[in-house]
């Protein structure tokens, strides 16, 4: 097969399984499935991973031929456990690109048994493996394989579209309900822009930046009028995210001894973010910081100011 079919098959093998397990990826972990899909291939120097790497190709070749150890079982495994000790050395964060690595290889073993010359998963065992039925396999660049590559690049669009935006956004496109959004934040995280359709004293509609939860409540920002809100699920009539968020909010900690909230310049600065901490031995669960500022008690503790992007400094920030 040529290179292309390989990768069209590689990045579809991956699509479908990180749709299914909910894998964060990037460009670069494609890379790395699609170098995975054209390494077996190394034992050929006519093609692509031959050419550039062509002494090893050469060597590979005229010791082992075509379609033998580098299309094999024990090679699979060989280079997932190396990309796998590699990656460790960078953190445990870097495992994503070796298990990339390993799913393009074995693509590659998968695509090229549905051709009619099979591939040695064995070897030395030479007998071929094949996963099609004889009547269905292809015949190497022929139409059949130009059409397998149309097929599963495709293929590919459609699962990568559902990896990124998951199936639980798909469904929330869908069917924007509250419950949805509560039960599956994770789709936001960390934040997310959302349409949403609300009614407290009276009912509205708007863009929200989603920046917060705590379990019980969504904390939210319209950017147009710095307009700082909490929702309950019962607030929401409809709530559909629109975009996902890769920065995150601003972390600010306080500690406090024997002091008047209102007293701490930091704290009325951020007067529309979110508070959380602990307050003279209590436990405080989230609220908006304005809230506290209120009190009138000498407090001890401490607490964790979260800010969404630079609109956290507005204490002024009335609602419109």
């Amino acid at each position: 097969m040529l290179s292309v079919s390989h990768t069209s098959f590689g990045l579809f093998l991956f699509f479908l399984i990180s749709s299914v397990v909910g894998l964060d990826w990037n460009y670069l972990v494609l890379a790395f499935v699609s170098l995975g899909a054209i390494l077996p291939d190394i034992d050929m120097p006519e093609s692509a991973i031959g050419m550039l790497l062509f002494p090893i190709s050469r060597w590979i070749y005229e010791k082992y031929g075509h379609r033998t150890i580098t299309h094999s079982l024990r090679f699979w495994l060989g280079m997932t456990a190396l990309s796998f000790i590699v990656s460790l050395f960078f953190g445990l964060e870097n495992l994503i690109y070796a298990f990339a690595f390993s799913i393009g290889i074995l693509a590659h073993l998968i695509s090229d048994g549905m051709t009619k010359s099979g591939v040695p998963l064995l070897y030395p065992d030479l007998r071929p493996f094949y996963f099609l039925p004889e009547n269905l396999l292809i015949t190497t660049g022929t139409f059949q394989e130009y059409a397998f590559t149309l097929l599963f690049f495709s293929l590919s669009g459609i699962f990568g579209g559902i990896s990124y935006f998951s199936w639980r956004h798909i469904v929330n496109l869908m069917f924007p309900t509250a419950r949805h959004f509560f039960q599956n934040y994770k789709d936001c995280y960390p934040q997310c822009f959302t349409e949403i359709e609300f009614c407290k004293d009276v009912c509205e509609k708007g863009i929200y930046l989603v920046y917060f939860f705590d379990g019980n409540k969504i904390y939210a920002v319209n950017l147009t009028y710095s307009t700082y809100l909490n929702f309950t699920e019962k607030d929401i009539k409809k709530i559909k995210i629109i975009k996902k968020k890769k920065g995150i909010y601003t972390v600010n900690s306080i500690k406090i001894r024997n002091k008047y909230l209102s007293s701490l310049p930091l704290l009325k600065q951020s007067a529309n973010c979110i508070c959380k901490g602990e307050l003279n031995n209590e436990i405080l669960q989230p609220v908006f910081c304005r809230d506290l500022i209120k009190s009138r008690f000498i407090f001890n503790g401490f607490l964790k100011v979260y800010c969404v992007g630079g609109h956290g400094n507005n204490a002024d920030a009335k609602r419109k």
